[in-house]
């Protein structure tokens, strides 16, 4: 089939020694949209690829989720966001009819809107949880230097949530992140990444080829009427490749089981102690000297 094609094409381009430019992920990454919804994949075909948001170039920090929520493409009636309630470009903004014929002003102009995304109109409310943790560390989301960004593992916003997506689906899916995600780390300057979640834990795992350690956090427990109803856990590793891409510098990678965005009862003594974990973590390995 041509979508297994394509894909082992960007996965040799994963193999590279040399990092591919920013541009050159965008187009690849389109492209690759367009594949995934002829074969049927659960892509928002119209929208444009998220591969990370942020100034990528400038960070030396990067917050980790699965994918791209909805919200950034439409509103709570599922109906796309258009105007000046638009966050990021889509077919009918850039006025094209599928993404095969994309040229590189378009390309260009997703890549420019990923990277300014905090500076437009970003879905505040769920990432100051995000942006709590990475103060405490001494870095923003909001602030280009020293900076952070955003990465999402899967760089399509989907039809439905990734829990009901298939085996055989996010096979495909993964296919296509793998080597987004080498690309995007090789050829930026982050130390540091952190996991948001188990299900962003367990996918960067599966992607990176690797085994975090976890230990158990009895200060991040969640606690209800009847007593804890979830246990905190802290993950911890370095990697030094990503797919079988060498990336020439060792990256911690932080995570947590708990998702700062949505977990119900993550409350703001839960979030302090996170945030001292993660600021004691950067701070032992001096990684944001």
């Amino acid at each position: 089939m041509v979508l297994r094609f394509e894909f082992n094409a960007l996965y040799l381009l994963s193999q590279s020694q040399e990092p591919m430019s920013l541009l050159s992920q965008v187009s690849q990454l389109t492209s690759a949209a367009d594949e995934l919804a002829q074969n049927g994949a659960p892509v928002r075909e119209w929208a444009c690829p998220v591969p990370w948001l942020g100034d990528l170039g400038a960070a030396h920090v990067a917050t980790v989720s699965t994918l791209p929520g909805s919200q950034e493409f439409v509103d709570r009636s599922g109906r796309e966001l258009c105007g000046r309630d638009r966050r990021l470009p889509t077919l009918t903004s850039l006025g094209l009819r599928s993404w095969q014929e994309a040229r590189v002003d378009h390309q260009d102009i997703v890549l420019e809107a990923c990277r300014t995304y905090f500076r437009g109109r970003p879905r505040k409310r769920w990432f100051a949880a995000l942006e709590h943790l990475l103060l405490a560390a001494g870095t923003s989301l909001a602030n280009p230097r020293p900076g952070a960004c955003h990465i999402h593992l899967i760089p399509f916003a989907l039809t439905r949530p990734w829990t009901k997506v298939g085996a055989r689906e996010r096979s495909e899916l993964c296919r296509a992140a793998g080597s987004h995600v080498a690309q995007a780390l090789k050829g930026s300057s982050i130390r540091v990444l952190f996991l948001g979640g188990r299900s962003a834990v367990n996918l960067f795992q599966q992607l990176a080829g690797t085994t975090l350690e976890g230990q158990g956090q009895e200060s991040w427990d969640l606690h209800g009427r009847r007593g804890v109803y979830a246990r905190g856990e802290a993950f911890r590793g370095t990697i030094t490749s990503v797919s079988g891409t060498d990336l020439g510098r060792e990256v911690l990678v932080l995570g947590m089981n708990h998702n700062p965005h949505t977990s119900f009862g993550l409350n703001g003594k839960v979030l302090a102690s996170m945030a001292e974990w993660m600021k004691a973590a950067i701070q032992k390995d001096r990684l944001l000297r």
